[in-house]
């Protein structure tokens, strides 16, 4: 203990406890966990990030202390799982749950008979890879009574059945 004691003497001043990399400080700011920067670090890290993105690459909003935040604007559809959480009103923590549960349903022999074999592995496919194709639209309409308009078209269960909701994919 007396060694380590010698290796690293306590000392008085606290900016001397806290290691930085002053070679490249937004390196360092990027990659640290550290919540607090001097202020000339920080005005560095931001010159620095401008001087490295090239024109047409994502533009950084602000610098942070401890990391610069990129802006990124995408317009991304919800997958199957989100709208199934969405209408049976749970929680995404159940989602694993949700989707186990409905990949026993649909092995079922029962399922096979109403939906037909394409069918089921048409919905099987869009469950496990959590993407949308037709079939696993009319069987989320089925589920819960709900019109979808899917690829600008109506796909609903039952035809004669008028359905309080419509959720566009």
């Amino acid at each position: 203990m007396a060694l380590l004691a010698n290796l690293f003497p306590p000392s008085e001043n606290k900016d001397d406890l806290e290691w930085t990399y002053t070679d490249k400080p937004h390196i360092f700011a990027k990659f640290s966990q550290c919540t607090t920067l001097k202020s000339q670090q920080l005005d560095t890290d931001q010159e620095v990030a401008h001087k490295i993105l090239p024109s047409n690459s994502i533009t950084i909003d602000h610098v942070t202390a401890a990391a610069a935040t990129k802006s990124v604007h995408t317009s991304k559809r919800a997958s199957p799982m989100q709208i199934i959480i969405q209408l049976s009103e749970n929680d995404a923590i159940n989602a694993d749950y949700m989707k186990s549960s409905l990949i026993n349903f649909i092995s079922k022999k029962e399922f096979q008979k109403i939906f037909g074999i394409k069918k089921t592995a048409e919905v099987m496919k869009g469950i496990t890879e959590n993407k949308w194709n037709k079939s696993l639209v009319l069987f989320i309409s089925f589920m819960y009574d709900t019109a979808f308009i899917y690829l600008n078209k109506d796909v609903v269960y039952d035809t004669n059945y008028s359905y309080d909701n419509k959720v566009t994919i």
